[in-house]
């Protein structure tokens, strides 16, 4: 069989298989023919696009181990009461930056003055972060400041507190070893008095003792270093005052007391009977 292309002047072709014919465009064209007779070759497929492999995920950054907590440290040493009287019992206070370790967490502490006892340690219980334990104060007769030490874990702290004397409290009796308590008797012609004023039972520390005996508008203030005395009156202050239907006389006793610093206390008073005993003109 032949086949001619192309016209008159066209190429021939024989023993040619067309296994394909396409037109395109008014163009013959002819797939698996040659001019040797070989056998059709098969069509090519179409060419799929190839699809890249998706690249790989990257590998998961690994949570790092939480962090421990710090060990417990010495935070600081507090005093509940920065003042405080002769004695009163404050409580010395530790704290430490995080909670105590199992088994607790024994903290030292000491004081630099024998007026204040603290224990040799005072325990955080494990979990706690705070605990506290009683100071001793002994009597002091003048102002101590006290320095209170704590340290554990290679960590010190300290904190001050401050002792005073006790409070300046005046009290007293007057007794007559004739007439009594709360009665005096005029025993001689001086005007001289039989009954010691006793301020023993004051407490504080006071260095002076101030009594003042007040009678019908007359005033006799006597200062005194001791705390027992007998009072020293004439008769100028006695006579002339007015006196009761049994020739006595009724005089107010008022005490006070004073420190060494200049502190002054209440005054404390009384009023006691004054028997004229036929003295000073009476």
């Amino acid at each position: 069989m032949e086949y001619r292309f192309g016209g008159s002047g066209g190429h021939y072709m024989r023993n040619c298989r067309v296994l394909i014919c396409l037109c395109l465009a008014g163009t013959l064209f002819l797939a698996g023919c040659d001019g040797n007779n070989s056998s059709p070759s098969a069509p090519t497929a179409p060419t799929t696009p190839t699809t890249p492999a998706p690249a790989p995920a990257p590998a998961p950054t690994p949570t790092p181990p939480p962090t421990p907590p710090a060990p417990a440290a010495l935070e600081s040493v507090t005093i509940s009461h920065p003042i405080v009287r002769s004695q009163f019992q404050p409580d010395v206070i530790v704290t430490l930056t995080a909670a105590a370790p199992s088994g607790g967490a024994v903290v030292s502490v000491s004081s630099s003055h024998d007026v204040a006892k603290v224990p040799g340690s005072v325990t955080v219980p494990a979990g706690a972060t705070t605990a506290r334990a009683s100071i001793d104060t002994s009597t002091v007769s003048s102002d101590v400041t006290v320095t209170i030490s704590a340290s554990y874990a290679g960590v010190s702290k300290t904190a001050t507190f401050t002792v005073l004397p006790p409070l300046l409290e005046p009290r007293f009796v007057i007794a007559s070893p004739s007439r009594g308590t709360d009665a005096c008797q005029i025993e001689d012609v001086a005007g001289n008095l039989d009954c010691p004023f006793d301020a023993k039972s004051s407490s504080g520390f006071p260095s002076k003792y101030i009594w003042v005996l007040r009678m019908a508008g007359r005033e006799l203030t006597l200062t005194q270093g001791s705390a027992v005395f007998t009072p020293g009156t004439s008769c100028s202050f006695w006579s002339g005052a007015q006196t009761n239907s049994e020739n006595n006389l009724s005089v107010q006793v008022s005490l006070q007391l004073e420190d060494r610093s200049g502190t002054q206390s209440g005054t404390a008073q009384r009023t006691i009977t004054v028997h004229t005993n036929g003295k000073c003109g009476f």
